[in-house]
């Protein structure tokens, strides 16, 4: 499978609109991977996790074609993962669409398309949309891609909000971004599978590089790492990456580079291109 990291940063992007920061002002001087759109992710040429604020962005500066993608996985519903507006873009008059899209989401997502698309969930056909309802604990079978649901640490109770584990072709690759530590539950579902790429949150950073709970930082990063080698969730020659990061911890690439190459980590950056 190919990964294709299409936005590496947390909610506002980095530099943030209107941030006055010294973080943002350095990135906007250095640019190249000091800038990071919102996080979402490309697997192999069909397949699209997470459909943010910055997808027309991403898609003409990567060359992407929305018309070949066949499924939409949504982590949660925030709104730098999930823009469903812009599916309206899809219905008869402001697009011509032939292939059918099936979009996988929690409930608290699904319920947000009735209101940006004025139809309700089963009258979705003029947009050539399919929601499907997924939830923590399922494994989804699509043609001969499958993914695997675990439960993240992030938002309130009432979100489900979601990792995920997509297999194809004998691989494996963990999108793990917007979670803090996982529950016992989780790891154990983790604990099922033989990675060769994992993506890790880490939003807070170096400088607060303790945090644990809804995000992390960078240290729990690193323990999430360890425990997934304890655990024998990581293939002896698999991939793991760092990635969501949040102007607030004031870390540029180098500086989170500086942190992670010696301890084996990868940093993200926006157009990374990985394989498996």
């Amino acid at each position: 499978m190919k990964l294709r990291f299409l936005g590496t940063a947390a909610a506002e992007g980095w530099p943030a609109l209107f941030c006055e920061c010294d973080g943002c002002k350095k990135a906007m001087k250095n640019g190249g991977k000091d800038i990071r759109h919102r996080c979402s992710y490309m697997i192999d040429n069909d397949t699209m996790v997470d459909f943010g604020p910055d997808t027309y962005a991403q898609c003409m500066t990567y060359g992407i074609d929305m018309a070949e993608i066949r499924r939409l996985l949504i982590t949660h519903s925030h709104t730098d993962h999930y823009t469903p507006k812009e599916l309206n873009w899809r219905s008869k008059g402001y697009s011509q669409v032939q292939h059918e899209l099936d979009l996988y989401a929690n409930q608290h997502a699904l319920d947000m398309l009735p209101d940006v698309l004025h139809r309700p969930l089963n009258e979705l056909q003029p947009w050539k949309l399919n929601p499907h309802l997924v939830e923590p604990g399922d494994c989804v079978e699509c043609g001969d891609l499958r993914f695997t649901a675990i439960r993240a640490d992030h938002a309130g109770p009432e979100q489900k909000p979601m990792n995920f584990i997509i297999e194809r072709g004998g691989s494996a690759i963990f999108i793990g971004n917007d979670s803090g530590w996982w529950s016992d539950e989780a790891w154990e579902m983790l604990s099922r599978f033989k990675l060769d790429i994992a993506v890790l949150e880490c939003t807070y950073g170096v400088r607060f590089k303790e945090q644990r709970i809804k995000h992390m930082g960078a240290d729990c990063t690193v323990d999430a790492r360890d425990e997934m080698l304890r655990r024998g969730i990581l293939k002896s020659d698999a991939i793991v990456v760092a990635t969501h990061f949040s102007h607030n911890c004031q870390d540029l690439h180098a500086d989170l580079e500086a942190f992670f190459n010696p301890k084996g980590i990868q940093v993200a950056y926006d157009g990374l291109l990985l394989e498996k």
